[in-house]
């Protein structure tokens, strides 16, 4: 089974890599085919040989995905759609509704994607978060929850704990983290 290494750290190696999850090839892989097949995410285009546009060292090659094309603009819908592709049965079957913390691209695509697949949700933001953003997830159809930001995990434990919630994270997820990966292949 082939084995990729954490990307946040190429220069170790994947025997060294203990702060992340390491994915095999045939979960990428996977998760390439559902992010393809999902109905929330576009196929973006590649733009080539940038470097000549951004005054970049003219000896590298940048070539720039086009996320931004995404239906909310980033590439977190990919990981999303992969995320929901996985999802326990309790879910599915609407015995648990979702919740995330986020205050940016990941509760956007989170609301998105929540509302395309008729579920409901709450995003567990900072207070800090602008009010255009809390009104964006608002109008997909999901209750926000605004506390402090160092306690938003607490608050997330809590609806767990309390309402039997199910967590979606937004970064810490080897689901969400092959999702995501479908961008580079």
């Amino acid at each position: 089974m082939s084995q990729i290494s954490c990307v946040a750290n190429a220069s170790i190696t994947k025997l060294e890599c203990n702060t992340c999850p390491l994915l095999t090839l045939e979960e990428l892989k996977k998760a390439l085919v559902i992010v393809q097949d999902s109905h929330l995410c576009r196929r973006t285009p590649m733009l080539y040989n940038m470097q000549d546009l951004l005054t970049a060292d003219a000896t590298m090659h940048l070539h720039l995905k086009m996320e931004s094309m995404q239906p909310t603009g980033s590439f977190k819908v990919r990981g999303l759609a992969n995320q929901l592709a996985n999802l326990p049965d309790n879910v599915k079957t609407g015995r648990s509704r979702l919740i995330t913390m986020s205050g940016g691209n990941y509760g956007k695509a989170f609301a998105y994607a929540l509302s395309q697949m008729g579920l409901k949700g709450l995003v567990v933001m900072p207070t800090s978060v602008p009010t255009n953003r809390i009104e964006l997830i608002e109008g997909f159809g999901m209750e926000v929850e605004l506390v402090a930001k160092s306690e938003m995990m607490v608050c997330v434990n809590r609806h767990v704990k309390e309402n039997g919630m199910t967590f979606l994270h937004s970064f810490d997820d080897p689901v969400i983290i092959a999702g995501h990966s479908s961008i580079g292949v």
